[in-house]
């Protein structure tokens, strides 16, 4: 049992170092801004869509209040008429039953637009990918600037080593 333990704490461990080596943190960063531009696409078009949706509503409403409108006219127009049969009494049930419609199309929530707080939820978004990139842009200067200063060190060092190589040669064959 703890050979398997060891065995997999050490395919674990290759495995993490592998992609450590493996990940480049420029290629990362960039992959991040534009998962996030794809997903600010997406929003737009989930915006426009539901725009679309509210203006469809809209026209629903205006068509069901038009229609209970037709149908009080003629409901009026028949008990004008003092008409024996059921008609008026059908054309108000029309009227009626179309005027529930308007209402449901105009329930509380519904009587603020969506789109204020839509808009202001978009340009949120897009703040915080600007902020996202400037973060991104900063973080790719530090990682070059890292890996310039390493190679400067690395040099040092192999210049260090190899005067100090010589300089122990030279040191022997002087004794």
């Amino acid at each position: 049992m703890a050979l398997l333990e060891r065995v997999s704490t050490l395919l674990r461990a290759n495995l993490n170092d592998l992609i450590e080596k493996a990940e480049d943190p420029e290629r990362m960063l960039k992959q991040i801004v534009l998962d996030m531009e794809n997903q600010l696409m997406q929003v737009k078009t989930q915006v426009a869509i539901a725009i679309a949706d509210e203006h469809l509503l809209e026209e629903e409403a205006r068509r069901a209040h038009r229609a209970a409108a037709e149908w009080r006219h003629k409901a009026e127009l028949a008990r004008a008429e003092r008409a024996t049969t059921t008609w008026p009494a059908r054309r108000w049930k029309r009227a009626l039953s179309h005027d529930l419609l308007v209402t449901g199309f105009h329930y509380p929530g519904r009587d603020q637009s969506t789109r204020p707080t839509i808009s202001a939820r978009r340009c949120a978004s897009w703040s915080k990918l600007g902020e996202t990139r400037a973060h991104c842009e900063m973080l790719v200067a530090e990682h070059r600037r890292a890996k310039v200063v390493g190679r400067a060190t690395e040099a040092r060092q192999v210049v260090g080593i190899g005067q100090e190589h010589a300089l122990g040669r030279m040191k022997t064959r002087v004794t």
